[in-house]
């Protein structure tokens, strides 16, 4: 690996079962210790829902079964000029209809670092 490389490394896994999914939002396991720049929301629940990045607002929809990939790297020009989720932000999710019977929602984090 050359001298100003950075490496991909992986937060742990944040998940929610579909128990604790209800009409209001509710935070998918901790905010982030890194600066995010990719974050996959998996949800393996059969319900559609809402997510939320700060809590309040709803901010997109992931369908029952599926999955959104928010690659915010992708068009990185430099090292200064970057896009990334900062620390401290989390994720959150309701229920879009009817009540989740089975599965979890998962969101997993990706940040650089140069170690």
């Amino acid at each position: 690996m050359s001298t100003n490389a950075q490496r991909v490394k992986f937060e742990n896994v944040r998940s929610l079962a579909y128990t604790s999914i209800t009409t209001s939002l509710v935070a998918v396991g901790t905010p982030f210790d890194n600066p995010v720049r990719l974050i996959c929301i998996d949800n393996f629940t059969d319900a559609s829902l809402f997510v939320s990045f700060d809590g309040i607002n709803d901010h997109t929809v992931v369908a029952a079964i599926s999955g959104r990939v928010f690659d915010y790297a992708t068009n990185r020009v430099g090292p200064e000029d970057r896009l990334e989720q900062p620390v401290n932000v989390q994720v959150f999710v309701r229920r879009q209809a009817g009540a989740p019977t089975n599965g979890s929602v998962y969101v997993t984090t990706m940040y650089a670092s140069s170690n």
